[in-house]
């Protein structure tokens, strides 16, 4: 059951220490707060200083991803949007919001570019919700192209995205 699922990565997650990159679909099925509360939080919930959210596609089917804005609060929207950087040790990290427009014209993408410019990290992290490459069910997602090709572009890492529930490098 979704129950049992989540109380089992929680107590893996339990026995590590470190920042949790969470890339979507957090809460099943519409992503409502009331599903953020029943389900996440009494075994997610103990994480909470820990946690660097992106909404995934199921936090969006709740509009405008409201029940994933209330529950995790500034730390979804840290500068009024749904997608954000930080830094941790050597590292620049995207979170970054799939749901929303990634093209080269969106403010999203201006972000990114901006960020990636002003990068003095050895290096570059991005996580999102919705994998450009997947052998997965659902993909790939070509809308995420222009992104990559900027973050490819600027020497980017590591990519982590969701989607999929599968594992593949």
């Amino acid at each position: 059951s979704e129950r049992v699922n989540v109380e089992k990565t929680a107590a893996l997650v339990d026995r590590m220490d470190g920042l949790l990159l969470l890339a979507g679909d957090l809460a099943y099925m519409r992503g409502t707060f009331q599903e953020f509360r029943e389900c996440f939080e009494p075994a997610w919930g103990k994480f909470r200083n820990r946690w660097r959210p992106v909404p995934g596609n199921h936090e969006y089917e709740t509009s405008r991803a409201t029940g994933y804005l209330q529950y995790f609060g500034a730390s979804a929207e840290p500068s009024g949007r749904t997608y954000y950087s930080f830094r941790a040790g050597d590292w620049l990290i995207l979170m970054l919001d799939s749901n929303d427009s990634v093209t080269p014209a969106s403010d999203q993408y201006a972000f990114v570019r901006s960020a990636l410019l002003a990068n003095a990290s050895p290096c570059t992290m991005a996580v999102w919700h919705h994998p450009l490459f997947t052998s997965g069910p659902n993909g790939p997602n070509t809308f995420m192209r222009d992104i990559w090709a900027l973050l490819y572009q600027h020497n980017a890492d590591v990519v982590i995205a969701g989607h999929d529930h599968l594992y593949e490098r």
